[in-house]
C-alpha cells in the first residue's frame, strides 16, 4: 500500500527500457526482476560506468535505485523532480 500512494510509480524514464526509482520498494523491485529488468544501485552503476565495465549506450532493462530515506518524505519522485517548467516570457 505505500509503495502504491507514496513514491513506487514515480520512477523516470532515462532511455527506453531503463529507469530510476527508490531502492525501498521492495515490491515494485520484485515487479521489474520478474520481468527480467536488472536491479542495480545508483553507487554501483556509476563504479561500472567509471571501469568501462557499462556504458551508458548499452544499458538495457535496468531499474537504477536511488536511497530514498529524505527524498521520499516530500511525496515525489524522480518524475516529479525532473520535469521543466515552461513559463511565458513576461
Amino acid at each position: 500500500m505505500r509503495e502504491q500512494w507514496t513514491d513506487s510509480c514515480n520512477l523516470l524514464a532515462l532511455k527506453e527500457g531503463v529507469v530510476i526509482g527508490y531502492d525501498r520498494n521492495d515490491k515494485t523491485i520484485e515487479a521489474f526482476k520478474e520481468k527480467g529488468f536488472d536491479v542495480i544501485t545508483a553507487t554501483d552503476l556509476i563504479e561500472k560506468l567509471e571501469s568501462g565495465e557499462k556504458s551508458p549506450e548499452t544499458i538495457q532493462n535496468t531499474l537504477i535505485l536511488m536511497p530514498s530515506a529524505e527524498l521520499s518524505r516530500a511525496r515525489g519522485g524522480f518524475h516529479c523532480m525532473s520535469m521543466p517548467l515552461y513559463r511565458e516570457k513576461i
